[in-house]
C-alpha cells in the first residue's frame, strides 16, 4: 500500500531562535530549512533518550503535545528498539492502534491485526551470538518479541524493572525476563535482536570486530557502549517506509524524532527530522531542527513550533 516515493531535496542553511522556553533561557535551532512549504502527516518517535525522559516517562506536557496533533488528523508511531512487551505501556498511553517499530525495525506489530513485518535473526547466528557471549563474560540480552533473557548479573536488567514498577503503577503487565542461557533449549523462540554492552574501549573492539566478521548480522548503537545487533538489512529506516505505506503518507511527509546511531537511517527517510538537544552531535548535523533534551520536554516543544505544518 502506498507510493513508496522519497524525494530528496536541497536545503539553505540557516540559524534560528524558535522562543524562550523555562528560566528565561533562550534555546537556538540550527535549521536546514526547505525552501518550498512542508507538510507533516506522521510523527515517529524514537522512546529512550527522545519521548521518555530518564525516568522512563512520558511529561504531561509531551503526551499533551502529541494529543493536539492527533485531533488535528497526524498519525503517529513509536520507533524504538525495544520489543513490543517492553512499550506496551507508552502505546497504550499514546493510544496506539497502528502499526508501530519495534526492535529498531526488525518487528512492525500492527495492532490487532498480527504484524506488518517481521525479521528474526537466524538460529546459527544466534547461536554463534551466544557463545561469544558466554566465552568472553559480556553483558548480553537476547529478544523475542515478548521477553528479555539476560546474562547474570547484568546491569541492564535495572532499565526493565524500572519500566516494571510503572507498568505495575498504571495496573499494566510487565516485561517479563529470562536467563540468557536457557535461550538455547527454547526450540521454538523466534529472536529478533542481541545487545551487547560494554565500557571498556578493549572490549567495544574486540565486539566490533567479532560483529565485523559475521556476514549475516548488522548492528548499531542505541546509546554509548550498547550493540543493537539483527539481521542485515534491518533497520529504522525502512521500517518507517512500510509503515508510512501503510498509511499512503509520502516519506517527506514524514516527521523523525531521535537521538543516536540508530535513528540515522530514520532521519535519512523522513521530510523532516528533529535530533532532541541530548543527541550525538552526528545526529544533530543530520537533523533539520534541534530541541531541547528529552528532560526538558523537547519534544512538546518542538511540536509546538511544527503544529503550523500539520495537515
Amino acid at each position: 500500500m502506498g507510493t513508496g516515493r522519497f524525494a530528496m531535496h536541497r536545503y539553505r542553511e540557516t540559524t534560528t531562535t524558535l522562543g524562550y522556553w523555562g528560566g528565561g533561557k533562550s534555546i537556538k535551532f540550527g535549521l536546514k530549512q526547505r525552501s518550498e512549504r512542508r507538510k507533516i502527516s506522521l510523527l515517529a518517535f524514537d522512546l529512550d533518550g527522545t519521548l521518555l525522559n530518564s525516568s522512563s516517562e512520558i511529561s504531561a506536557f509531551n503526551l499533551s503535545r502529541i494529543k493536539d496533533a492527533v485531533k488535528r488528523g497526524v498519525k503517529i508511531t513509536t520507533c524504538s528498539g525495544r520489543i513490543p512487551a517492553f512499550q506496551n505501556m507508552y502505546l497504550t498511553q499514546l493510544n496506539i492502534q497502528g502499526p508501530y517499530v519495534a526492535i529498531n525495525g526488525a518487528l512492525i506489530p500492527n495492532g490487532q491485526c498480527g504484524e506488518l513485518y517481521a525479521k528474526p535473526l537466524h538460529r546459527s547466528e544466534l547461536a554463534e551470538l551466544c557463545s561469544f557471549l558466554n566465552e568472553r563474560r559480556l553483558h548480553g540480552c537476547v529478544q523475542t518479541k515478548d521477553k528479555l533473557y539476560f546474562t547474570s548479573e547484568n546491569p541492564r536488567t535495572r532499565l526493565v524493572e524500572q519500566y516494571n514498577s510503572l507498568a505495575v503503577g498504571k495496573g499494566l503487565p510487565k516485561a517479563p525476563m529470562g536467563e540468557l542461557a536457557t535461550i538455547m533449549d527454547k526450540v521454538d523462540a523466534i529472536v529478533y535482536k542481541a545487545m551487547i554492552y560494554t565500557t571498556c574501549q578493549s572490549d567495544l573492539n574486540m565486539v566490533s570486530s567479532f560483529l565485523d566478521g559475521q556476514s549475516g548480522i548488522a548492528y548499531t548503537f542505541s546509546e554509548p557502549g550498547l550493540f543493537d545487533i539483527m539481521t542485515r538489512g534491518v533497520n529504522k529506516g525502512l521500517a518507517i517506509r512500510k509503515v508510512a505505506d501503510y498509511y499512503d503518507i509520502p516519506f517527506e511527509e514524514i516527521c523523525a524524532f531521535g537521538d543516536f546511531d540508530n535513528d540515522v537511517p530514520l532521519f535519512e527517510v523522513a521530510g523532516t527530522s528533529v535530533a532532541m538537544g541530548n543527541a550525538k552531535q552526528e545526529l544533530k548535523d543530520a537533523a533539520t531542527f534541534i530541541t531541547d533534551s528529552n528532560d526538558n520536554d523537547g519534544v512538546g516543544k518542538a511540536l509546538e513550533f511544527l503544529e503550523q505544518y500539520f495537515v
